[in-house]
């Protein structure tokens, strides 16, 4: 087994509702990995587990090898940064940075030695004398980040730490903290459900769902070739058909789609019921005379204009029950009404078994 992370069969019941259910997680030392999931998914209890605050009903809980499912929040190699920071108002910066060293007893004049370097480390070493109150929500957020980390832990807990920012300050955040975790090369476990917080943090992406992990990679892995239909729809916008293999050659896999055929590249054999995920990102606008096969044609319903890019929802007459999503960067969109023609490269989608899903 290797250092870092290890989760085992861990299981998890409240009253008749089971909370998780087999959860297996493997992160390397040094990584950071963010736990994403919709309310109810289970992410904040397994936090809570891997800190001490709750017990697994089963399973193992491992720290570079060390089994730390029997110890008390206090005696495992761990430390916890909450939402609303937790800090004491009444201390200066240095002094909560140091409440965790004083604790544990070391002399004044180690911990203001460490206090210091952990000042340094996250850019406040000239806050160490300021009140709380005289800081901003971002220099907050990093005076609790340092007093988790001055304790020197093997994993760093965030448990939704960006969730009480605004925008704005939660993307500098963002930077702030993949780059303090790079440089501790501390183990951070991070819980959100802010999609773009998970992608923009995260060396390895768990997707929760209903107290099971749907998938866990890469982030852009995951966006690309989700592993399971939850995660194709939960992580970023997809379009979804349902479909069957009918054929399989060299130019491509042919799936028999409510659209007509889709030619696709997959290894999936001939007969399988899968289905077919595309990103609005993928597609493109068919342009006029254009001899690409069309993806779908049909009408655009709304226009909706996103910054980088306009977002359309298109319906067709083939499958009028289903709206198709298609990012468009051309400044003079089409107009609501408009019918059109969609093309996409067969490398654009992504199969998922059915049976998987």
């Amino acid at each position: 087994m290797s250092r870092g992370l290890h989760l085992q069969g861990i299981e998890k019941r409240l009253g008749q509702q089971d909370v998780l259910r087999g959860i297996d997680l493997t992160a390397a030392s040094g990584s950071y990995v963010v736990l994403l999931g919709p309310s109810g998914s289970g992410k904040t209890t397994l936090l809570n587990i891997v800190a001490g605050f709750e017990e697994a009903d089963q399973g193992l809980v491992m720290i570079d090898d060390e089994d730390v499912g029997g110890l008390p929040p206090r005696l495992r190699p761990t430390a916890t940064v909450f939402q609303d920071y937790a800090l004491f108002p009444h201390m200066s910066v240095a002094d909560n940075v140091g409440f965790g060293l004083r604790m544990h007893g070391l002399g004044k004049a180690e911990r203001d030695r460490q206090v210091a370097e952990v000042l340094a480390l996250v850019d406040l070493a000239s806050f160490a004398d300021r009140r709380i109150d005289q800081l901003s929500g971002g220099q907050r957020q990093r005076v609790a980040v340092a007093r988790s980390l001055v304790v020197r832990p093997k994993v760093l807990l965030l448990d939704e730490p960006l969730g009480a920012l605004d925008l704005s300050l939660r993307r500098q955040m963002q930077r702030e903290l993949r780059i303090l975790q790079k440089k501790s090369g501390t183990t951070f476990l991070h819980v959100t459900h802010d999609q773009e917080e998970a992608m923009s943090l995260a060396d390895l992406l768990v997707v929760m769902n209903g107290g099971r992990i749907e998938d866990a990679g890469p982030p852009d892995r995951i966006f690309d070739s989700p592993a399971s239909l939850f995660a194709a729809t939960f992580v970023g916008e997809n379009n979804v058909l349902r479909g069957r293999i009918t054929s399989r050659a060299k130019t491509g896999t042919v799936i028999e789609t409510a659209l007509g055929p889709v030619k696709v590249q997959s290894e999936a054999p001939e007969g399988d019921e899968v289905y077919v995920t595309v990103r609005p990102n993928r597609l493109r606008l068919a342009t006029p005379g254009s001899r690409a096969k069309h993806f779908l044609r049909g009408t655009v319903e709304e226009v909706t204009f996103l910054g980088t890019y306009y977002g359309l929802r298109v319906r067709t007459e083939v499958a009028p029950d289903m709206a198709f999503h298609v990012h468009s960067d051309d400044r003079t969109p089409p107009e609501p009404g408009a019918e059109i023609a969609v093309t996409a490269e067969p490398s654009a989608f992504s199969i998922i078994a059915a049976k998987a899903s």
